[in-house]
């Protein structure tokens, strides 16, 4: 049997105006991903650093 686990987390991030908005972990991870090929080199080498392979992958989602 799979083990199967839920992370609850949330995180504070910026809105569009300065304003703070929590998000859960998953949506911020998931937003990212989609978004990546907008994203500098720098903050792609960072999620890359924190090993998050689809950071680095030209044709991801």
């Amino acid at each position: 049997m799979a083990a199967r686990f839920s992370i609850a987390s949330e995180l504070s991030v910026s809105g569009g105006e300065g304003e703070q908005q929590a998000v859960t972990l998953g949506t911020w991870l998931d937003t990212t991903r989609k978004r990546v090929r907008k994203l500098d080199a720098e903050r792609r080498a960072q999620l890359a650093g924190l090993e998050l392979g689809w950071a680095t992958q030209e044709g991801s989602v």
